[in-house]
């Protein structure tokens, strides 16, 4: 009786891709460290290569994880889409929001006196 081999498969040989640099042109104090490519925005500051799909990702990342090799202005939060509440510190995702909800604490505060 004749035996039957199986081959297996080679594993295929992954390769390696640089990722290309696009450029934007300047946008803002992060574009020292910030870098767009085609794979996405890099983190030149992690030992382990993190990507991030947008621009606000990579800011946030920045300023939680590397708050140590930012200078004041680029630890401002607004520039990683993140608007903070003066009157309970609630964290929003846009200036309009914020305008709103900071409006609706107004209201509240208004009609916290009594009318009588």
């Amino acid at each position: 009786s004749q035996s039957t081999k199986q081959s297996i498969p080679k594993p295929k040989e992954k390769k390696l891709e640089v990722p290309k640099i696009i450029e934007i042109g300047p946008m803002d104090c992060f574009d020292s460290l910030v870098v767009f490519t085609n794979k996405g925005y890099q983190c030149n500051f992690c030992e382990k290569p993190s990507l991030f799909r947008k621009r606000r990702e990579i800011i946030d990342h920045l300023q939680i994880e590397h708050d140590d090799e930012l200078n004041e202005e680029q630890r401002n939060k607004e520039l990683a889409g993140k608007f903070i509440c003066q009157t309970c510190n609630a964290i929003l995702a846009s200036k309009h929001i914020l305008r709103t909800h900071t409006k609706a604490h107004l209201k509240v505060q208004s009609k916290s006196s009594c009318d009588n």
